[in-house]
Formats: structure tokens, sequence, C-alpha cells
């Protein structure tokens, strides 16, 4: 078995799984190249959701910028047990068990994905398009020649509002991907592509379960509430006011038809639009004037889509404070954002740093021969600061650890010197037995 066939293994279900009740449960349905129908409808997400209402675009850009502005970084794991006892620590102070490697290929797939994109603009797509339709694909291009034949040389971003999943059968769920963009459509082998989900609850016989929900799903009458206010609100400010009807104020003189239609049309380019805001017109007729509707503060369309921000933040795991237009206290703020990044941010870089690992690092340490492992530094973080002010402060204090260990925990170089990796022991300090046999002693 070659390399590209053994990786393949890894990655896709066999015949082996033949007593798989799971997939027997789930997907017997699909007994040939089928495709799973995408739920809902993530191209309204993107149009209505992201395209066309600010409160979305600000809450998303906000989490996938954020998440986008730690750096990623490549290592070999040299400790596999102290590796395993801290990897899932969010603070890389405490990650052990890993040695940062320079000047790899992988270095260099990270650092620049794709012909297109660096890793900050890569990784702010994969968030984005996660945020907005609750699925991510990559397109890992692998060379079928040459040195790097069957690992991924670069990854490409693809439009989840347009990708499909093909199934293949009871015992191979996910046979492909499908990409189709009006009326062209490419088909991706399932090792060519890294898809990456929110959970999905919903499971049935046209394989919902296996595409990720999107936040938008829970918000989407909230979604649309807020787009009508910010319409009408629109509308209103357009139109000068609330809406009313012009009549003639003289029941003996009623206006004819065409009297109608001149009124309209000094209306539209005297009165209508914010250049004509408040502005005041003569006239030597006899009009009166009758309110029909009632303003966007009457009818509190302001406070409802201040209401609606308030529940599409909540849904994307964002504080609305963050968005606040009060005076909100700079502590409020402060922990706002640590939430931010501790409860939203750093669970989905979890999920990006897995994809790394399983799609990416796996090829090459296959293929080298070492063990790869791909990480976030969390430190990069400026909310994060104080936890790590916290955990020197312990280090401090943690004397039966030498100071060449404290160095590496804070990315520091070590020092030569012979006395950096003795451990430093507090000279007032004794056993306790000690003590009991010098009381009976007195």
């Amino acid at each position: 078995m070659n390399l590209l066939q053994r990786i393949k293994a890894a990655i896709i279900p066999s015949q082996g799984d033949a007593g798989n009740k799971y997939f027997q449960s789930l997907f017997s349905y699909f007994n040939g190249d089928m495709m799973y129908n995408i739920p809902d409808n993530p191209r309204a997400y993107v149009a209505e959701g992201y395209q066309n209402n600010p409160d979305v675009y600000a809450v998303v850009n906000m989490i996938a910028k954020k998440a986008a502005s730690v750096p990623f970084y490549v290592y070999v794991i040299n400790n596999k047990k102290s590796f395993n006892r801290t990897k899932n620590n969010p603070i890389n102070l405490l990650k052990k068990g890993l040695e940062e490697v320079n000047g790899t290929e992988l270095n260099a797939i990270l650092s620049r994905p794709n012909e297109m994109q660096g890793q900050q603009e890569f990784i702010e797509s994969l968030v984005a398009f996660l945020e907005i339709t609750g699925n991510a694909y990559t397109y890992k291009f692998i060379p079928e020649v040459g040195r790097n034949k069957g690992v991924p040389t670069k990854m490409y971003p693809m439009p989840s509002q347009y990708t499909q999943i093909i199934g293949n059968g009871t015992f191979r769920p996910i046979g492909g991907y499908k990409l189709q963009i009006g009326d062209q459509a490419i088909q991706f082998n399932a090792d060519e592509v890294a898809h990456i989900k929110f959970f999905n609850p919903k499971f049935d016989i046209s394989g919902t379960e296996l595409y990720g929900q999107s936040p938008l799903k829970a918000a989407s009458l909230t979604v649309a509430s807020s787009n009508e206010g910010t319409k009408a609100k629109a509308k209103a400010f357009a139109n000068g006011g609330v809406a009313g009807l012009l009549f003639s104020g003289d029941k003996e003189a009623m206006l004819d038809g065409e009297q109608i239609s001149k009124i309209n049309q000094q209306i539209d380019t005297k009165l209508m639009g914010a250049d004509n805001y408040k502005r005041i017109v003569a006239t030597n007729g006899i009009i009166d004037y009758k309110q029909i509707g009632m303003s966007p503060a009457d009818l509190e369309i302001i406070k409802s889509i201040g209401a609606d921000r308030d529940t599409i933040c909540r849904v994307f795991g964002v504080d609305p404070i963050l968005f606040a237009t009060d005076s909100s206290s700079y502590n409020n703020k402060e922990l706002a954002y640590k939430g931010l990044v501790t409860n939203t941010v750093i669970p989905i870089l979890n999920i990006i740093r897995d994809m790394f690992n399983y799609h990416l690092a796996s090829y090459y340490s296959v293929r080298d021969g070492v063990e790869y492992y791909i990480d976030y530094d969390a430190q990069a973080f400026p909310e994060m600061q104080k936890d790590m002010e916290k955990v020197v402060a312990q280090m401090k204090e943690a004397w039966w650890i030498t100071p060449n260990e404290k160095r590496d925990a804070m990315n520091y170089d070590r020092l030569e010197q012979e006395d950096m990796d003795r451990v430093l022991v507090p000279t007032n300090l004794t056993y306790l037995d000690e003590l009991g046999m010098a009381d009976k002693a007195l």
C-alpha cells in the first residue's frame, strides 16, 4: 500500500465497515452516487444575512478577524506524554512536548496556503463561511507526480453556499463533493476536500446531519425582522416623514385628476428625499393633510432594530455590549472581549487546528517520518494577557521548575549556564516530620 492509499484508508471508510450499524441506520437509502440535498438556503444566508444585514456583517467580521489575527505554527512532537497532557490548554505557556520547526514545506503552506491568500486572509474566509453557512470546505491540491506526489501543496477555501456533498452508499457515506456555480459544476474526490462544520441535530434519510447548521437558521426570523425594520426606517427618511394624504381643503373645490398629478410631481421634486428634509414650500391653493401612518419612533422601529441586534449577537456567541452605543464601562467591555475569545473564537480555532493536523500535517508526517503538529498561538490575543500574567506569577512561586523550563514556557531561548537547569530550593523550607522531632526534643 503506497502513501496515498494509506492516507485514503485513514480518511475514507472502507468495506470493512460492513457491520457498522450507525452507517446502516442513516445511509442505507443511498446505494450509489447521489446528492445529499443542501438543507435550508445557504445562498440566502449569504445574500440576506451577511451581505444585506449590517449587524450580521459586523458580528461575523468581528469573529472572523479576531480568529485570523493569531498565527499558526508548525511543531514536532518530541514528548508524547507531556504533549497529550497539555495540548488542549488554550494558554500556550502551559503546552509542553512540542518543538517549533521552521523552513519546512508545512511552514510554507501555512504562511501562504495558495497563490491568492496569505494565512490571515485564508483563516478569515474559513471562519466567515463557517459562521454564515455552518460549513467551511477546503480544497487540497495534491500533485500526482513529483516529489510532493500524494501530499497537499496548496489549500483553497470553497464557497460553502455552492458546495454539495455526494453520497456513495451505506458504507461510504461521503463519496465526494460537488461545487456548482451557475451551469458550471466540478466534482471533487472525498480525500481532496476538508470539511468542517457546526453541530446539526437534524438527522434524516437526506443526509442533513452531514451539513452543519448555520447560526442564521436559528436567527432567521430575527434577521428578517431586522432587515424589514431597516427598510422601513430608510423609507421613512426618504419620504421625509410619516405617510399621509394631501387633499383639497375646500369641499366646494375638489381637486381634479390633472391637479392631483401635478401636486404629486411637486411632492416628488420639492419635498421627498434627504435634500428636501423640513423644506418649506409655498402654495396658493387650499390644501389639507391627513396623517395615515406613524413615525419610526412611534412604531418603535429603532428600538426593535436594537433588540434584533442583541439577539443576533447572542446567536453568534458575542456579547451585545460590544456593539452598545451607550457609555458601557471599560471593565464590562473588557470582560466581553475575553468572553468572545474564550467562548467563541478559541473553539473555532480548535476546529481549524484539528482540520490542519488531520488533512495536512498527517500527510507530511507519513512522508517525512516525523510527527508534525500544527497549532495556533493563543498568546497573540491581548485578552489572554492577564491569564498569562497569573500563570507567570504561579511559575515564579513554583521552585521545583528550573529557570530554563520557565523560559521555555514563556517562549524565551534557553540560557547555556549550568545553573539554569538546576532546581532552586528555598532555604526557609524544612520537612514537617523534622519539625515534630524538634518539638519532642524540647
